[in-house]
């Protein structure tokens, strides 16, 4: 074995038989996912399907999950354990209104990821004083910025129009190329340009795992776009989205 291939089993989250059931109701049920140092996996699905609950419940913020999380090997049983190994950015962080975003976010001027995502002339704002993308692309940064091994980002992209996404996502997969990155993505498109392997989910329960070009195989679409072929594995699972 390689050192690239020692590396990246060293770095390699494992999530394996995730549940949740809350108020008696099954919001997940027996999903698995591994992403690999270096590698972006997307979890995509209906609203309601279960994406903000997975993504939580890997970072140890749903006391109510089970099933395991491992990181290289090591099982991650406590918060503690995936606090030190993972950044978390949560869909509708509320940044504080009374301090500027480089005290908020941690963020230093001249650091070399604040450059890179040119948030520079914004670390002296407050919250009310900027855009709702200007404050994802932030919260983006300060995650990346962490250095963590593992990085979970619940849709980081949802604020961001075209030209902005066409800038920020080559920057993004360069600040995390030494991470384990886990995503949620509402935008079918913007999936398709940044992960490497795809989790579908409906129903709170996973249909497909793998790259665009698998699951194609899949759902008999050669060359079909992402979308096309999430409506196929949906038809064709016959899985609900009433989970949440």
């Amino acid at each position: 074995m390689g050192s690239r291939a020692r590396a990246a089993d060293r770095f390699r989250l494992v999530a394996s038989g995730v549940g949740v059931v809350a108020a008696g109701r099954t919001i997940l049920s027996d999903v698995s996912l591994d992403v690999a140092r270096g590698e972006v996996v997307a979890i995509l699905g209906p609203n309601g399907s279960g994406k903000t609950t997975l993504i939580e419940a890997i970072a140890g913020l749903r006391p109510d999950a089970t099933g395991s999380v491992a990181l290289g090997g090591r099982a991650l049983a406590t918060f503690r354990d995936r606090a030190s190994a993972m950044s978390f950015m949560p869909d509708e962080a509320v940044l504080p209104e009374e301090t500027t975003l480089a005290t908020a976010l941690a963020l230093g001027a001249g650091a070399p990821l604040v450059e890179r995502f040119d948030l520079g002339a914004l670390l002296g704002a407050r919250a009310r004083e900027i855009s709702r993308g200007e404050s994802k692309r932030a919260q983006l940064c300060a995650a990346l910025a962490l250095g963590r091994p593992v990085v979970l980002l619940d849709e980081p992209f949802v604020a961001l129009d075209p030209l902005q996404l066409r800038s920020l996502l080559p920057m993004f997969r360069d600040a995390a190329r030494d991470a384990a990155v886990v995503v949620t993505i509402h935008q079918m498109s913007t999936a398709e340009l940044v992960a490497d392997r795809l989790l579908l989910l409906a129903g709170g329960r996973a249909i497909a795992f793998g790259t665009l070009d698998e699951l194609r195989e899949r759902a008999s679409a050669p060359g079909a776009h992402l979308d096309e072929v999430f409506l196929r594995l949906l038809d064709r699972s016959g899985a609900t989205h009433a989970a949440s």
